[in-house]
């Protein structure tokens, strides 16, 4: 016999469940009920042969009871096989006894009984439902599919029936059975919700066993079917739970909260309820409604430590850094092995310029998690904010040895190569710097701020200009009105003295500059001193002063800006 295919399985998992509930529902009623007490000569007597053949089948099903209450269901086959032989009426109990067989992989014993309790009971659809099961177990599909077929024409509603057919048309291909058998369910239809959330049970499983079959079939229905249920029954919690991933899954943040809000107030005390809930606030861009619905399940389970998480990153969203320091630090309380949170920590302690603060986060997190390289990374990162260059080019230096020497294969980012030579530039190794950025461009071509850098650290020093001019267009090319490139276009000109070449680009720049959102950028000392020195070069002395005040209120304390000033106007600047 070839073994089932993992679809096959799932399916017979599916049925399965409903055939053996079915046998073990039998044997807990059973269990409940006291042995018969021995009929009396006169009552015998008093019999019909039906009666009779009745009392004795029970008689063997009560011994059968007995001993598999004591000595297990192999002790109590003969009994119920001859309780079942003379009352073959008893469907329930030849699906037990199909049961049994099947768990000894005896399918042509199930089989039999199984036939003898739809001959027995025709009206019954449950014994050709298990009869479909078997044979399906056996890999016999087409007899499968007409046991099947003959429990539907019985019981049209029997969705267990409906569901294997529904499985087996999918699995053998035959689409078009497959779309006629659910068009007749639909059509059925029923005052029952269990009917329709069975049907969008059945509908689900079908889909998510072939995907392909989305083409062929309409998997709104799905969703209208849960529907149907849920206007039968509207607080039905299970009903509310199918549709609110089915909304989920359409990203109807609408209805997804309007059920969830629902099933809270039928079931206050579940917190998955309030989890779902919180996310699809999360998915509406709802924040401060996700907040307090995350703050809820902290209220009823304090060491959630992944809610915290989930607060500290809303709170960072709603620039309220305080409270997003405080989640972080809770959740590291119920968890301290995790790293993420101290490094957020580290990030907003530094955003806030609690530099020491935040280094001490990070030593903290280092000596927990020593061959972590994220940790210097981000400390080289802090000290570079402090102009401590030394100390950052030798935290970056770290980095890269962790990387290397890693069990995992750790690839660093051009990021990091561009943060590292940025850091080896202003503590004035032009060398490394320019391996550095060259390393950056090499893993990200498109990184136009590392051609801009090696570009203009060449063009200020005077070295390499014309490589240096290629960079600096390259940078332009992907990022045209870049008013730091442009700036960088037109110092190189300046350098190679070509100033009134250099003068367009510098005011382009300082007129792009000043059209920027953040203030800080509108006001870039270095932009509004280049513009001044290029002025100067082409004889516009007054102007050049103009700007060489703007760049000293930009950068009150910038000596190098005083002197040109002094220098020009013979005033000692305030």
């Amino acid at each position: 016999m070839r073994r089932c295919t993992q679809l096959q399985r799932a399916g017979l998992a599916a049925a399965g469940a409903a055939f053996l509930l079915a046998g073990m529902a039998t044997e807990m009623r059973a269990a409940r009920q006291p042995e018969p007490s021995q009929p009396t000569e006169i009552e015998v007597k008093n019999l019909t042969p039906a009666e009779l053949r009745r009392a004795e089948a029970m008689a063997h099903y009560a011994t059968g009871v007995s001993l598999e209450l004591r000595e297990g269901p192999t002790a109590a086959l003969t009994e119920y096989l001859q309780a079942f032989q003379i009352d073959p009426h008893n469907t329930s109990l030849g699906q037990r006894l199909a049961q049994y067989y099947m768990s000894r992989k005896e399918f042509t014993n199930a089989v039999s009984v199984l036939e003898s309790a739809a001959k027995a009971e025709p009206q019954s659809a449950d014994p050709l439902f298990s009869l479909g099961f078997v044979y399906r177990a056996m890999e016999q599909n087409p007899k499968a599919v007409t046991a099947l077929r003959q429990a539907l024409t019985i019981n049209p509603k029997h969705l267990n029936s409906l569901q294997m057919l529904l499985e087996l048309y999918g699995q053998d291909g035959n689409i078009a059975e497959l779309k006629k058998l659910l068009a007749q369910a639909w059509k059925q239809g029923s005052n029952e919700w269990q009917y329709w959330v069975k049907l969008g049970d059945v509908q689900s499983l079908v889909f998510r066993q072939k995907p392909t079959l989305s083409s062929e079939l309409n998997p709104a229905q799905i969703r209208e079917a849960y529907e149907k249920a849920l206007a039968l029954a509207p607080d039905e919690p299970e009903v509310l739970l199918r549709l609110a991933d089915i909304y989920t899954e359409s990203k109807d943040n609408t209805k997804v909260i309007e059920i969830y809000s629902k099933l809270l107030k039928l079931r206050p005390d579940l917190l998955q309820l309030r989890e779902g809930l919180a996310k699809a606030y999360l998915r509406a861009d709802d924040k401060k409604r996700a907040v307090a619905a995350f703050e809820e399940i902290i209220k009823k389970d304090p060491l959630r430590y992944d809610v915290y998480n989930s607060l500290g990153s809303l709170y960072e969203d709603l620039e309220k850094d305080d409270d997003a320091i405080s989640s972080y630090q809770q959740s590291l309380v119920a968890n301290p092995n995790q790293l993420p949170p101290s490094l957020r920590i580290a990030l907003l302690q530094a955003k806030r310029l609690h530099y020491e603060d935040a280094e001490q986060t990070l030593t903290a997190a280092r000596d927990k998690f020593p061959t972590n390289y994220q940790i210097p990374y981000l400390l080289g990162l802090i000290y570079s904010d402090q102009k401590k260059f030394d100390k950052a080019i030798n935290t970056f230096s770290d980095v890269v040895t962790l990387a290397e020497t890693a069990a995992d294969d750790i690839k660093l980012d051009a990021s990091f190569y561009f943060s590292y030579g940025a850091a080896c530039e202003r503590a004035g190794d032009i060398d490394k710097a320019a391996e550095l950025f060259k390393k950056c461009i090499k893993l990200d071509p498109k990184k136009h701020n590392a051609y801009n850098y090696l570009g203009y650290m060449w063009a200020d020093k005077g070295i390499h200009l014309d490589e240096a001019r290629e960079l600096i267009e390259k940078a332009l090319k992907l990022s045209p009105d870049n008013p730091a490139y442009l700036d960088s276009l037109g110092w190189l000109l300046y350098k190679l003295d070509h100033a009134a070449e250099a003068l367009p680009h510098l005011r382009k720049a300082v007129e792009l500059m000043q059209k920027e959102k953040d203030k800080e950028l509108r006001e870039d000392a270095t932009l509004f001193d280049h513009l001044a020195e290029v002025l100067l070069k082409n004889g516009q002395r007054d102007e050049a002063i103009e700007y060489w005040k703007r760049a000293l209120k930009a950068e009150p304390g910038n000596k190098e800006i005083a002197g040109k000033l002094e220098k020009l106007t013979g005033a000692a600047t305030p």
